[in-house]
């Protein structure tokens, strides 16, 4: 018989959240849970490095394909690439209810890139978000509440082509942080003028 831990790893094509149940979609989603044994979190914890690149590689992969490799990013230059716009404590999302987190122990969870492709009608204005995230109790509209790399690619059409907007998840078992824990903050850069300007501006 499974245990518990291994039975929700196991639920993963029907990811259960607190409020219902956060339907699965394999064009925009993907899952990197272990599912033939749990891994412990001190595993977890020293293999998240290579399981966020992972989660980037396929990312990057579904962006490439929904802009029909306009956006072509690479694993290996993310840091070049994209701004963190959003910082959050290590470890905040796991505390209790009431509980403080540390401040000073600030760590990235949100990183935008924009990026402009096309001429005249086919011009495009991109924004490519990616961020960590487990979504706290009550907070259910945020996302859903298992441990995910998130992405929200934005285009926004300079001619007469569609807007695009996709938002996907790549499930995990373990983030160090949250987007959305208590006392997560913008950084300087999510408010300079190269991200709080409309996209279309770029």
């Amino acid at each position: 018989m499974a245990s518990g831990t291994e039975a929700a790893l196991s639920e993963t094509k029907l990811v259960k959240v607190r409020y219902g149940n956060y339907k699965f979609d394999p064009d925009k989603d993907a899952d990197l849970q272990a599912t033939d044994k749990a891994r412990s979190e001190i595993q977890l914890k020293m293999d998240w490095d290579g399981l966020f690149k992972s989660a980037l590689t396929i990312i990057f992969e579904k962006i490439s394909g929904y802009t029909k490799g306009k956006i072509d990013l690479k694993v290996s230059e993310f840091a070049a690439d994209f701004v963190a716009t959003q910082m959050a404590p290590l470890g905040g999302h796991r505390l209790a209810p009431g509980v403080k987190p540390m401040t000073g122990n600030l760590v990235p969870v949100e990183w935008k890139l924009r990026r402009r492709t096309g001429q005249d009608s086919s011009a495009m204005a991109w924004q490519v978000m990616v961020d960590i995230d487990d979504v706290p109790p009550g907070l259910a509209a945020n996302g859903p509440d298992r441990p995910h790399v998130g992405y929200l690619l934005t285009g926004k059409s300079g001619g007469t082509g569609k807007d695009i907007r996709i938002d996907g998840h790549i499930f995990v078992e373990f983030v160090p942080a949250s987007r959305n824990a208590p006392g997560s903050q913008p950084t300087v850069a999510a408010t300079a003028p190269a991200f709080s300007k409309p996209l279309q501006d770029i």
